[in-house]
Protein backbone atom coordinates (compact mmCIF):
# COMPACT_ATOMS: atom_id res chain seq x y z
CA UNK A 1 0.00 0.00 0.00
CA UNK A 2 1.53 3.37 -0.94
CA UNK A 3 2.26 5.91 1.77
CA UNK A 4 0.70 9.20 0.61
CA UNK A 5 3.17 11.23 2.67
CA UNK A 6 6.10 9.60 0.85
CA UNK A 7 4.44 10.29 -2.50
CA UNK A 8 3.81 13.88 -1.47
CA UNK A 9 7.41 14.28 -0.35
CA UNK A 10 8.60 13.08 -3.75
CA UNK A 11 6.25 15.53 -5.48
CA UNK A 12 7.54 18.34 -3.26
CA UNK A 13 11.12 17.75 -4.27
CA UNK A 14 11.96 15.89 -1.09
CA UNK A 15 10.37 18.03 1.59
CA UNK A 16 8.35 16.20 4.25
CA UNK A 17 4.69 16.91 4.85
CA UNK A 18 3.04 17.81 8.15
CA UNK A 19 6.07 19.62 9.59
CA UNK A 20 6.93 23.29 10.08
CA UNK A 21 10.26 24.09 8.43
CA UNK A 22 12.49 26.97 7.48
CA UNK A 23 12.96 26.50 3.73
CA UNK A 24 14.16 28.41 0.71
CA UNK A 25 11.42 29.16 -1.79
CA UNK A 26 11.84 29.05 -5.55
CA UNK A 27 13.44 32.52 -5.44
CA UNK A 28 15.91 31.61 -2.68
CA UNK A 29 14.04 33.56 0.00
CA UNK A 30 13.65 32.01 3.44
CA UNK A 31 10.15 31.12 4.58
CA UNK A 32 8.61 29.31 7.52
CA UNK A 33 6.28 26.85 5.85
CA UNK A 34 4.59 23.46 6.01
CA UNK A 35 3.17 21.18 3.36
CA UNK A 36 -0.06 19.30 4.05
CA UNK A 37 -2.57 17.05 2.32
CA UNK A 38 -6.29 17.77 2.33
CA UNK A 39 -8.92 15.03 2.68
CA UNK A 40 -8.77 14.41 -1.08
CA UNK A 41 -4.95 13.96 -0.89
CA UNK A 42 -4.34 17.32 -2.62
CA UNK A 43 -1.10 19.01 -1.62
CA UNK A 44 -1.06 22.55 -0.30
CA UNK A 45 1.47 24.79 1.36
CA UNK A 46 1.07 27.03 4.36
CA UNK A 47 3.42 30.01 4.73
CA UNK A 48 3.58 31.23 8.31
CA UNK A 49 4.30 34.92 8.76
CA UNK A 50 6.27 36.48 11.60
CA UNK A 51 3.18 38.39 12.78
CA UNK A 52 1.28 35.15 13.52
CA UNK A 53 -0.82 34.96 10.37
CA UNK A 54 -0.57 32.35 7.64
CA UNK A 55 -1.28 32.07 3.93
CA UNK A 56 -2.45 28.89 2.20
CA UNK A 57 -1.05 28.32 -1.28
CA UNK A 58 -2.10 25.77 -3.87
CA UNK A 59 -0.73 25.11 -7.29
CA UNK A 60 -3.71 24.95 -9.61
CA UNK A 61 -6.48 23.80 -7.29
CA UNK A 62 -9.83 25.55 -7.29
CA UNK A 63 -10.61 24.38 -3.74
CA UNK A 64 -9.28 22.42 -0.76
CA UNK A 65 -11.35 20.14 1.44
CA UNK A 66 -10.60 20.09 5.18
CA UNK A 67 -12.04 18.06 8.00
CA UNK A 68 -11.83 18.90 11.70
CA UNK A 69 -8.55 17.02 12.05
CA UNK A 70 -6.84 19.14 9.37
CA UNK A 71 -8.15 22.37 10.91
CA UNK A 72 -6.84 21.29 14.32
CA UNK A 73 -3.49 20.28 12.79
CA UNK A 74 -3.14 23.70 11.15
CA UNK A 75 -3.64 25.25 14.60
CA UNK A 76 -0.88 23.02 16.00
CA UNK A 77 1.42 23.91 13.12
CA UNK A 78 0.74 27.60 13.73
CA UNK A 79 2.04 27.15 17.29
CA UNK A 80 5.10 25.30 15.96
CA UNK A 81 5.69 28.15 13.52
CA UNK A 82 5.52 30.74 16.32
CA UNK A 83 8.14 28.73 18.22
CA UNK A 84 10.38 28.59 15.15
CA UNK A 85 10.06 32.35 14.59
CA UNK A 86 11.15 32.87 18.22
CA UNK A 87 14.21 30.66 17.61
CA UNK A 88 15.02 32.71 14.51
CA UNK A 89 14.78 36.09 16.28
CA UNK A 90 18.52 36.37 17.05
CA UNK A 91 19.35 35.88 13.36
CA UNK A 92 17.68 39.05 12.08
CA UNK A 93 20.09 41.87 11.29
CA UNK A 94 19.44 45.60 11.80
CA UNK A 95 17.81 45.77 8.33
CA UNK A 96 15.36 43.00 9.19
CA UNK A 97 17.07 40.45 6.96
CA UNK A 98 17.16 36.87 8.20
CA UNK A 99 20.54 35.09 8.18
CA UNK A 100 20.29 31.88 10.22
CA UNK A 101 22.92 29.13 10.32
CA UNK A 102 22.58 26.60 7.52
CA UNK A 103 21.64 23.82 9.92
CA UNK A 104 18.38 25.64 10.72
CA UNK A 105 17.30 25.53 7.07
CA UNK A 106 15.51 22.33 6.08
CA UNK A 107 17.06 20.75 3.03
CA UNK A 108 15.08 18.34 0.88
CA UNK A 109 15.39 14.72 1.94
CA UNK A 110 16.58 12.18 -0.56
CA UNK A 111 13.79 10.78 -2.66
CA UNK A 112 13.73 7.51 -4.52
CA UNK A 113 15.29 7.70 -7.93
CA UNK A 114 13.20 6.34 -10.77
CA UNK A 115 13.97 2.76 -11.66
CA UNK A 116 17.05 2.53 -13.85
CA UNK A 117 16.48 1.85 -17.49
CA UNK A 118 17.42 -1.68 -18.61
Amino acid sequence: MPDWRDAASTRLGGFPTDKVMLIRDEHGDLQVAAFLLDVEIDLFRINFELCGTFRVETEDLSYLMFDQGIIERIGELLEDAKDLWEELEPYFDENGDLDPPDDMITAPIETLDPEPEP
